[in-house]
Parts: C-alpha cells; sequence; structure tokens
C-alpha cells in the first residue's frame, strides 16, 4: 500500500474486515445509479443463522437404505452407478402413503439422487416388464430437451438392473406407475 492513492488503504481494509457489507453496499449504489432503486428501499440481506427445533425421525430408514442398497449390490437399477454418497433407498410407494410398508425391502429401488428426484416426482416410472419410462408431459420441452435433460431420458425404455434379492413387488410398481401417469400422488 506504499504506492496507493489516499484512501485506497481505508478501502482495502474495508474489504478485508467486512466483504459481504462492501458488496452490498455496491449492489445498493449500482441500483440507485441504474434508477432501479430508492434511497428509501432496504436492499440488505437478510443474516443468515441457525435455529434449533424439533424434528422427526424416520425409524427403520437406517435397515430400509441397507437392505435396498445390498440387495442391487450398491448399484443403481437405472445406470449402474455404484458411489454409494450417491445411491438413494428410493421407496415406490411414498413413506408417508403406505405405513404398512415403510420398511418393506420389496418397496424399494436403488436410485441414483438424479433419478431418484425424477422417480419421488412422478416423472420417471418403470412398466410391467421393469423398463424405465419418463412422462413426456411432465418436461417443459417434452423429450426434445437439451444438455442435461438428454442424459437423464437417454435411459428411455431401460431394462430395470434386477436386484439379487427383495425383486420390486409389482403392485408397488403399478401403484406408483399410475400416480406418474394420472399426476396424483397418494392414496
Amino acid at each position: 500500500m506504499s504506492h496507493g492513492a489516499k484512501g485506497e488503504e481505508a478501502i482495502w481494509h474495508e474489504f478485508v474486515d467486512d466483504p459481504e457489507a462492501l458488496a452490498v453496499e455496491a449492489a445498493t449504489m449500482k441500483k440507485q445509479i441504474s434508477g432501479e432503486l430508492t434511497e428509501s428501499e432496504d436492499t440488505a440481506p437478510p443474516l443468515g443463522r441457525d435455529a434449533l427445533g424439533m424434528a422427526k425421525r424416520r425409524i427403520g430408514q437406517g435397515f430400509f437404505r441397507s437392505a435396498v442398497l445390498a440387495a442391487y449390490d450398491e448399484h443403481c437399477c437405472v445406470t449402474g452407478l455404484s458411489i454409494p454418497s450417491l445411491l438413494m433407498a428410493s421407496h415406490i410407494v411414498g413413506w408417508a402413503d403406505d405405513s404398512a410398508h415403510r420398511t418393506n425391502p420389496r418397496n424399494g429401488l436403488c436410485l441414483n439422487a438424479l433419478h431418484d428426484r425424477a422417480f419421488d416426482r412422478l416423472l420417471m416410472y418403470f412398466d410391467d416388464d421393469r423398463r424405465v419410462r419418463f412422462v413426456a408431459h411432465r418436461f417443459p420441452n417434452g423429450f426434445d430437451s437439451e444438455g442435461g435433460n438428454r442424459w437423464l431420458l437417454s435411459f428411455e425404455g431401460q431394462q430395470m438392473r434386477e436386484p439379487n434379492r427383495f425383486l420390486p413387488e409389482p403392485a408397488f410398481l403399478a401403484r406408483h406407475r399410475e400416480q406418474a401417469l394420472t399426476g396424483q400422488a397418494g392414496p
């Protein structure tokens, strides 16, 4: 800072000591200059903070996950992905929808995180032959999408990798398929 102009050191210290405040101030000034903001508006972002609270825990979920992932030898039943931290023990019929089968391994599929999300959101289902199917009208651009959608949809018609035990219950797959095709979740 020996060759800096007067005031540069103060700005430097302000940035180093509180960069978030400086970023908010800069954004506010930019909006004021562009006319997007009036002087009276409060532009400070809300403070991030922690809060304690009560949460429900799914008793038996650990057993369910272990049984389902072991049944599929820790491989996604759609893609074959075998990175345990990216695998989910997906309920075919949701936890909240059927309390009698919450921990039944035949109500589970081993899916990677993305296909799990698509399955859970009723974008994907399995037909009677246990082939992957997608609900085209639920995709904003149908099946003609670009990028990541193309990869997800490339598994259309793919045969499910069958588990070495706990074959998915056909009635559960049919129930999920009906929900996906009609867009109605839950019983």
